[in-house]
């Protein structure tokens, strides 16, 4: 009877048993089914998104970047002279053997093509013959670039009845727009790039009547299909199947330069072996677990009381070496090893765990002793019990193996009474790399300049290189603002733009000078831009400076007369035209005035060159001295002529200021007994005072104040002859 109820309580423990394991069973499955369909529809994704970005990057890269580079070797100045005198013969001879060899350089690059502003074509390169079409009142993108005068970019049909993709870029010589340049090249580059890059099949279609096909596929059949799809407007699946394959199907669409749509990239991608690799592991899953529960369960009938302990113990055991595996596991007694996982094998260089035991009894004896480092016994304690009872802390050891180093960072866990696993894991390329990182961010912090800031703009870190550029102590900048470097040569509106970039959280570059503690300056280019924490919000600004103080300096020897220090000519030519477009911008007035010192030929005639030259430097000082704003400009024009250039509130101040500058180089005393205006050393001026938009061009600026610098020498010169300016400009 007792025999009958064991027997009973047995079956019943064995079905219940094997119940839970077919179910367990059908989990799995279905478990690893969703999951493998998740990974597929994953991969779809991420193959959908890198083709849709090769294409746009290779939009970018290959088309807009590469042939904007073709574009610049068909726009020089020589060649805008040319269509500026509309000479097409001209034209045709500069340009014409650089195209040819574009043409066997790159077999997508199609065409050259200038425009003239009235919308009519002037020169096509690959068909000289033809022009003077109005091509501006057929083609959208042409008339765009007449009106807009902005560079335009996309694809567009053209005369050649075929969609290309289009730079046109719009020319201009001084200021004045001559027309237009533009290039083409052939769409079917953009398909052979991505579909070569990625492995796909594609087509790109325009919707034109009827539709234009460039394709790049292999699977006639597959292309068939969608020409068939296409032609009878039927709609594809996301999946195709064609010659036994399963092909993803992927569709962009094409947009013009005013985002109109004009067409459809469309790409198939292979996923037959994703699939085929999923339903065959399907099934070998299914096949493997159903063998694996039967012998569990005959091996439960036959062991489950007998050996509950000894499995539990092992089971254990192998999950953590599993749960590890790819780091040492060692299951160890004290200082006796009982089990290795093979990864102690390959890293330590045995072959074998008996191998190790021929020579060692612990992994412990590999242990090099230092500062930190676990070693057999560390405060009084073996190993083992010590990782025990510190596992709260960060415990490494070094172990040398011929000519390499490894560091470890070792964590125990109690497995029973007696055994204990450790793992250990090589964090050597870690520890590498965070000494490397330690070294580079000494060696940015020594040579580049980089501060940081709260919201506020007070300083929170500054570089050890920024404090030996500016002179500064560490103590002496944090807290405080990057007023204490501003040096007063930088303007209001400049650090106004600065900040208007930063709140709207952008990155802000350009160049800056600032003030040392000495009283000197530095120049710096500058990348200034936000920082934010963890949770995305806004914390603070990091600068990051580059010191261009010496290229700086070269550029201002390049622009100063060597004599009087003043600027030179080359830097009013190209000063004058700024400051105008600045007055322009602010609906100002425009001062110029030139002025030439009173028969300086006799004075050197008189005193010799070397006198006359320290006249020309008190002169220049004089007038120096008397500009007192950043925008107020002084030049030597040639040898005793000099001109300023400044912004006044009104003519009349204009006019004061200059009437100063004449009376304060008198007021030097300098004798000039051979002058027949007065004993001493005088100017004649002539200024031009007036509203910015009146004024059309420098040139006939420059020639008003030479005439009325003439008048004031007919006038018995030391005077000031003046514009006569409107009501509104006085």
């Amino acid at each position: 009877m007792k025999l009958n109820i064991k027997m009973s309580v047995e079956q019943r423990l064995l079905y219940t048993v094997f119940f839970v394991l077919m179910l367990g069973l059908a989990l799995v499955v279905t478990v690893f089914y969703v999951f493998e369909m998740q990974s597929l529809q994953r991969i779809e994704r991420i193959q959908r998104e890198k083709i849709q970005d090769s294409y746009r990057k290779n939009i970018e890269a290959h088309l807009k970047e590469n042939y904007s580079q073709v574009l610049a070797i068909f726009d020089d100045n020589e060649i805008r002279q040319a269509l500026a005198r509309q000479d097409r013969d001209a034209l045709l001879n500069l340009t014409e053997h650089t195209f040819h060899k574009a043409l066997q350089k790159d077999p997508y690059f199609k065409l050259v093509h200038y425009h003239l502003p009235s919308g009519f074509s002037f020169l096509r390169l690959n068909q000289p013959e033809q022009f003077g079409d109005h091509i501006a009142a057929r083609r959208p993108y042409i008339a765009s670039v007449h009106a807009r005068q902005q560079v335009i970019f996309g694809f567009e049909s053209g005369d050649e009845g075929v969609p290309l993709y289009r730079i046109i870029k719009p020319l201009f010589l001084q200021d004045e727009y001559i027309g237009a340049v533009e290039v083409a090249a052939s769409p079917q580059k953009v398909v052979d790039l991505v579909s070569g890059f990625n492995g796909v099949e594609g087509v790109l279609t325009f919707f034109d009547t009827p539709p234009m096909l460039f394709e790049n596929m292999s699977n006639r059949a597959l292309f068939a299909l969608y020409q068939r799809s296409l032609a009878e407007n039927i709609p594809l699946a996301s999946s195709v199947k064609s010659a036994g394959l399963l092909f993803q199907f992927y569709r962009f669409p094409v947009r013009d330069f005013f985002s109109q749509p004009i067409g459809e990239f469309v790409f198939f991608y292979d996923f037959s072996s994703f699939y085929k690799g999923f339903y065959n592991t399907l099934g070998l899953m299914i096949g493997a677990s159903l063998a694996i529960f039967l012998l569990i369960f005959l091996l439960v009938k036959i062991l489950v009381a007998r050996y509950e302990q000894v499995l539990r113990d092992i089971n254990a055991r192998n999950q953590c070496i599993l749960d590890a595996q790819s780091d040492i596991v060692i299951v160890t007694s004290g200082k006796r090893i009982i089990d290795v996982n093979q990864r102690f094998m390959s890293k330590l260089g045995f072959d074998s765990l008996a191998q190790f035991l021929q020579s060692h009894q612990c992994v412990c004896e590999l242990f090099e002793a230092g500062d930190g480092l676990v070693t057999t016994y560390i405060d009084g304690l073996i190993w083992t019990d010590y990782l025990l009872r510190h596992s709260d802390k960060e415990n490494l050891a070094k172990i040398f193996r011929g000519d390499k180093v490894f560091i470890f960072r070792l964590h125990a866990q109690q497995l029973n009474d007696k055994e204990v696993v450790i793992t250990m894991q090589d964090i050597s390329d870690l520890k590498k790399t965070e000494r490397q990182l330690r070294e580079y961010l000494d060696m940015i912090d020594r040579n580049l300049l980089i501060s940081s800031t709260d919201l506020d703009g007070k300083i929170t870190y500054v570089s050890k290189a920024f404090v030996a550029t500016s002179g500064y102590q560490p103590d002496e900048l944090i807290g405080r603002s990057h007023r204490v470097i501003r040096h007063p040569d930088m303007k209001n509106a400049f650090f106004a733009e600065l900040w208007q970039t930063l709140l709207a959280n952008k990155t802000w570059h350009g160049e800056i000078k600032s003030k040392t503690r000495n009283g000197g300056f530095f120049w710096s280019r500058s990348w200034i831009h936000p920082n934010y924490n963890d949770r995305g919000e806004k914390i603070g600004y990091t600068a990051i400076r580059h010191d261009i103080t010496d290229k700086k300096q070269i550029e201002e020897l390049a622009i100063t007369d060597g004599l009087t220090q003043l600027y030179n000519r080359r830097h009013f030519d190209a000063i004058l035209p700024k400051q105008l477009n600045i007055a322009k911008r602010h609906h100002e007035c425009l001062a110029f005035a030139i002025m030439d010192i009173d028969h300086f030929k006799q004075y050197n005639d008189t005193y010799g060159h070397q006198q006359g030259d320290e006249a020309l430097k008190a002169v220049a000082k004089a007038i120096q001295g008397c500009l007192r704003r950043a925008e107020d400009y002084a030049f030597r024009l040639g040898g005793e002529e000099f001109g300023i250039v400044f912004i006044p509130e009104n003519c009349e101040k204009a006019e004061a200021f200059v009437q100063k500058i004449r009376l304060s180089v008198e007021a030097l005393q300098i004798p000039h007994p051979k002058s027949s205006v007065s004993h001493v050393l005088t100017l004649s001026l002539g200024l031009v005072c007036r509203l910015a938009d009146s004024i059309e061009h420098t040139d006939a600026l420059y020639k008003e104040a030479d005439t009325l610098l003439y008048a004031s020498k007919q006038m018995g010169r030391n005077r000031v002859s003046c514009s006569a300016p409107t009501n509104e400009q006085a």
